[in-house]
């Protein structure tokens, strides 16, 4: 698995992915218990974790199954997806290092897009205090189905559609969410 030199995006093999698309178990964080631990399934369980936390980045990349969805920065969504991270953390003390040079930066991007979330999700500077977060995800979630080439144009139209059915339920997720922000932030959210 090469994706820091190659455009393609999409590091799951077709036995990897329900016909659904779902990677996660039923109601919870995705199944990221001790299987075994040669990168490329780390990093499988990785990128599952992450296109199941981040749906709209999911449709930009190109995985399907995630399109009808926004993210969810409910207390219990991040619960999970705080849960995911660390055993991700906790398993990746265990890969081995890839002898592949690509392969060693794609595993050590990972680990470290997974610290930085950390951060990200125990500050007040992500979803608990950033208003522009939900209004860019409501926005560009309704956008991304357009310019997904993943997806055929019908396709395309019902997941905008279901998105944006969705809005108002995630605003309000957002409205419980955010606390106090700096001024900007309230005026850039508004412009979007």
């Amino acid at each position: 698995m090469n994706l820091a030199l190659t455009p393609s995006m999409c590091p799951f093999p077709a036995s990897s992915v329900s016909e659904s698309g779902e990677h996660a178990k039923e109601g919870g964080s995705i199944d990221v218990g001790r299987q075994d631990f040669d990168h490329e399934s780390w990093l499988d369980r990785f990128f599952a974790s992450y296109y199941r936390h981040r749906p709209v980045n999911a449709t930009f990349i190109g995985v399907r199954g995630h399109d009808h969805a926004l993210p969810d920065f409910s207390e219990n969504a991040v619960g999970d997806l705080e849960a995911d991270a660390q055993s991700l953390l906790n398993q990746a003390r265990d890969v081995q290092e890839p002898t592949d040079p690509a392969a060693a930066l794609d595993l050590r991007l990972a680990k470290g897009l997974l610290e930085l979330q950390r951060w990200e999700y125990g500050s007040n500077h992500f979803h608990r205090g950033n208003p522009s977060l939900h209004t860019g995800e409501a926005v560009f979630g309704v956008m991304a189905p357009f310019l997904a080439r993943s997806l055929e144009p019908a396709d395309r139209l019902s997941a905008a559609i279901e998105r944006m059915q969705r809005v108002p339920d995630f605003l309000s997720t957002a409205r419980a969410c955010v606390g106090s922000a700096p001024e900007e932030w309230n005026r850039r959210a508004a412009r979007e």
